[in-house]
């Protein structure tokens, strides 16, 4: 494919201080993130070789999205696994845990929920490829609107996802949207510049930073027509980056620089 992203240019309303008036989503723990001045955009980016996207050189990993939708719903799955689902308040909605959520622990490491090896044992199989030290937050998620320009993680975590930047690892998959018409955005100006990354058929897995970089997405969906994995945690930092240099390698006119949003 010829096609590395899609960069959009939006307007963008600023108060007397030349600040954009924007809506802000970090908000949990309260006060996170709730002001401009809070955001990490206005940063310097010291991700690893300037890389702020990749796909991931991973091989394609199926799942069933209705499956997934149902056990999304499943009153009986949050019945015999308590903790499983949560409703965020901030733009994901409702979500389902793979594991243990530890969401404000930066070095909290979750058990596994039963109903994953019982359900889809190869998602696990799969993660625990992946070069984490520590998983904090393991989900299944998709926004049902459009989600606004934010982070992930709360700031507690910043220092972590800069030792490692990009990891923030994700796994999608999607009935609805085509990689060269991706509604999926990074941003470090609030939204006036936004880049739309291509994710090639041939992987599911992505990496992009949340150190400094904000992101969110034009519109939403049904679990049943397009959801992903979000993976939080602690990064080992060499395998992390040599599996970053083959992915960059394999998947080189799809990798976004830093630069590239000067």
């Amino acid at each position: 494919m010829h096609l590395r992203y899609t960069i959009r240019k939006n307007k963008l309303e600023y108060d007397e201080n030349g600040i954009p008036i924007r809506k802000y989503s970090n908000l949990d723990p309260p006060g996170d993130r709730d002001t401009y001045e809070k955001l990490q955009i206005n940063d310097p980016y010291n991700g690893y070789k300037d890389i702020v996207y990749t796909p991931v050189d991973m091989p394609n990993v199926d799942v069933d999205t209705q499956q997934v939708y149902d056990l999304w719903g499943s009153e009986a799955l949050e019945k015999d696994y308590p903790g499983t689902t949560f409703g965020c308040e901030h733009g994901s909605g409702k979500v389902l845990f793979l594991k243990q959520n530890k969401f404000n622990e930066p070095l909290g490491d979750g058990f596994w929920f039963g109903w994953v090896e019982k359900e889809m044992p190869h998602i696990k199989e799969f993660i625990q490829q992946l070069p984490f030290k520590t998983i904090r937050q393991c989900s299944f998620v998709q926004p049902t609107a459009e989600t606004v320009p934010h982070y992930d993680e709360p700031i507690n975590m910043v220092p972590h996802l800069r030792e490692g930047a990009p990891c923030q690892y994700r796994i999608r998959w999607s009935k609805v949207t085509e990689p060269d018409s991706e509604v999926f955005f990074l941003t470090r100006d609030s939204g006036a510049t936004k880049i739309y990354p291509v994710l090639p058929k041939t992987t599911n897995t992505f990496v992009y930073d949340g150190s400094v970089y904000e992101h969110g997405a034009d519109r939403g969906f049904n679990f049943y027509d397009r959801c992903q994995i979000v993976i939080s945690g602690t990064i080992d930092v060499p395998k992390h980056q040599q599996l970053l240099d083959k992915s960059v390698e394999k998947y080189k006119e799809y990798v976004i620089y830093d630069k590239d949003f000067r």
